[in-house]
């Protein structure tokens, strides 16, 4: 796939995660996306630049994404086929880049060690293909499957597994032993805690220091389980909201979800804390941050 296609022009056929695989399925839905908004942003600058040179008319279609550029803000042609960003256009393009790389090298080179989960446009996908392929292994209904989130930890047991904040589009955005083998599940990486702090070496969440806004979370291995553990997993814990952007707000889609609220993680917290505290400082996760 070259920034959304493959090199002949076609779309990818992941031939590594065929169509009757759950993830594999995930994987050509986001290659679609990615390559719909590439063709509009492609078609559309075309379209652009002959409006300038005086080929064609300047709609105010076109006249709008020229305002949007000037003002680095992602225009709303290309708003309606991307994924949910607060980003200005300059880090929104780099951003892009980088998915376009890690949905390309997933297509290639077949499913990471470690999903970058803020790359995709639906990451609830991801979690519905993991329950999907657990519940047709072991022949049971979905409906009796939950999932539990566990932070990852490095082999000698000392400290959670960090990924390359700079590099998450990586196949090596996690150190090569620190995915555990064979694991029922998925590892996924890519995430931020936003008014709270992972405390890499206690295993819970923690207050933030002085001035910090945003901070990574740890690596978080993704298992099926039936309902009762997973709801057993979230005693005691804070059930951390995920949201896609750190604007928390969305709308509602046709499925009845937000378009920013992705799940809850139930994150843990210090002996003797009260869960709710870090309702009460306004705690969450994202899958990506705003410059």
């Amino acid at each position: 796939m070259r920034r959304g296609r493959a090199s002949d022009g076609s779309e990818p056929d992941a031939a590594s995660a065929p169509k009757t695989d759950p993830l594999g399925v995930v994987l050509l839905q986001e290659a679609k996306q990615c390559n719909a908004l590439v063709a509009t942003m492609r078609e559309t600058l075309t379209d652009l630049a002959a409006a300038i040179r005086g080929l064609r008319v300047m709609t105010p279609a076109l006249e709008d994404m020229s305002r949007s550029l000037v003002r680095n803000q992602v225009p709303r042609l290309w708003a309606r086929h991307a994924y949910t960003s607060s980003k200005p256009l300059a880090s929104w393009a780099r951003e892009l880049v980088r998915r376009v790389d890690y949905i390309r090298g997933w297509a290639e080179l077949g499913p990471p060690r470690s999903f970058w989960f803020g790359a995709l446009f639906s990451p609830q996908s991801l979690l519905s293909a993991v329950l999907q392929a657990h519940s047709r292994k072991i022949m049971k209904p979905i409906d009796e499957l939950g999932i539990t989130f566990q932070p990852v930890w490095t082999p000698a047991g000392t400290t959670s597994v960090r990924w390359d904040v700079n590099n998450p589009e990586s196949r090596e955005a996690l150190p090569m032993d620190a995915v555990p083998r064979n694991a029922p599940g998925i590892v996924i990486h890519g995430l931020y805690a936003e008014c709270c702090q992972w405390s890499w070496t206690r295993r819970c969440l923690r207050a933030p220091g002085p001035g910090s806004a945003a901070s990574p979370l740890p690596a978080l291995l993704v298992s099926p389980v039936p309902v009762a553990e997973a709801e057993e997993g979230r005693e005691g814990r804070f059930l951390c909201p995920l949201y896609k952007t750190a604007e928390r707000a969305g709308t509602l889609s046709t499925t009845g979800q937000s378009t920013n609220f992705v799940t809850e993680i139930p994150l843990p917290v210090e002996v003797g804390t009260d869960p709710a505290v870090w309702v009460l400082r306004g705690a969450a996760a994202l899958c990506s941050l705003g410059d």
